[in-house]
């Protein structure tokens, strides 16, 4: 695959990404991004090969460093035999080794793993689990959530409303149970 010019790469980008956390018509029109061409440790490179010490890789990645060759020859491995696959009703190797392995070193009493592919999705998850387990323990009106005020970051929850609600309101259908409950404000 022929590599992008930096320009092309920015047009494109601003044609059709949308950043997260960011106002896009200021981005739009006010920014000149960096763009970053390849990745190594704890080194980002940008398209003209300038290096860059990785200070923000905590928000989605590398605990171990961009392309660190044991995870990437494991990445491989992994895609050779098998991508991805749903876990609804199916099962495979790779996850019931890694869920036992991450049992062992879960507090006692912890016996099952949910496999997530990122935090917002594990909160979701983890409401939805509180309910059904409510619901099928005898106390199906327990459907509210509360959250720490300023305990949690804003743009979890809306920065918009966050500070003037006390809990937060979703309807929330938990398919794989037959459970529609709503979670509604106090």
């Amino acid at each position: 695959m022929k590599e992008l010019a930096r320009e092309q790469v920015i047009a494109l980008d601003k044609a059709h990404v949308w950043h997260p956390y960011t106002a896009m018509d200021e981005y739009i029109a006010e920014t000149n991004p960096l763009v970053i061409a390849r990745a190594s440790g704890s080194r980002l490179f940008d398209a003209d090969g300038r290096a860059y010490l990785d200070g923000n890789s905590s928000w989605w990645c590398a605990a171990l460093g961009h392309n660190h060759p044991r995870l990437v020859r494991a990445l491989a491995a992994q895609a050779e035999r098998l991508c991805h696959t749903a876990l609804g009703g199916i099962t495979h190797e790779p996850v019931a080794l890694l869920a036992k392995q991450l049992v062992k070193l879960a507090p006692a009493g912890l016996e099952h793993v949910f496999f997530s592919d990122n935090g917002s999705t594990s909160v979701e998850v983890a409401l939805k689990m509180s309910l059904q387990y409510w619901a099928q323990n005898g106390r199906p009106e327990r459907t509210r959530f509360r959250r720490v005020r300023r305990r949690v970051p804003r743009r979890n929850l809306g920065r918009h409303r966050a500070r003037r609600r006390r809990s937060i309101s979703a309807s929330v259908f938990v398919r794989d149970h037959g459970v529609l409950a709503r979670a509604g404000r106090e």
